[in-house]
């Protein structure tokens, strides 16, 4: 027995080959996606200088839509994480406003101008979140938006009286479809 240990050498045998981590030693890693509900809310005095129509000015108008998003989320350590997440959200909302005009033969009429907007977006965010202390994380980072393709259709209609058209013969005049919106930045920075 004693040569047989002389001969095979000293072996050491351990319960458990690998080793032992703690959370301090595992940095996370997180992938996701997110599909969620978007409400826009929109509000100010403007008309489009460059479209044709009698409208004096669009007001206020709501939209809903859908939003689809990739997330990303690293620690590179248990006090630093950085955060990314690229965007995509369809964006179609119309705005209305009644005018109420003089007619031929002393006819009032009611007009009816719409201005449908459609601005798809595309952004991308980072976020740096560093831990404080005890549970107390600080964040900042910055975003990036690129508007693709932003539209514009827009009609002047004449809502009432039933009878009776436009100078063109029909009960829509000034009507735009799918023009391009001038003067937007192609990209926005926060």
């Amino acid at each position: 027995c004693v040569a047989l240990c002389l001969l095979g050498g000293t072996q050491v045998l351990r319960a458990q080959w690998w080793d032992t981590k703690t959370p301090d030693d595992i940095w996370l890693t997180q992938i996701g996606f997110a599909a969620h509900g978007v409400m826009n809310i929109h509000g100010s005095n403007f008309t489009l200088p460059y479209a044709p129509t009698c409208c004096p000015e669009y007001t206020t108008a709501t939209s809903f839509g859908p939003s689809l998003s990739l997330l990303f989320r690293q620690e590179f350590s248990k006090r630093f994480r950085l955060n990314v997440r690229a965007t995509y959200a369809p964006s179609d909302v119309t705005f209305e406003t009644g005018e109420t005009t003089l007619l031929t033969n002393s006819v009032t009429g009611f007009l009816n101008h719409t201005l449908d907007v459609t601005t798809d977006a595309l952004g991308l965010e980072f976020l740096a979140d560093v831990h404080v202390v005890n549970g107390i994380r600080a964040m900042g980072g910055m975003s990036m938006t690129t508007l693709l393709s932003p539209q514009y259709s827009q009609k002047e209609e004449l809502v009432s009286p039933d009878l009776g058209t436009f100078e063109n013969g029909l009960r829509v005049r000034n009507e735009t479809r799918d023009a391009e919106l001038l003067n937007v930045p192609s990209t926005l920075f926060n």
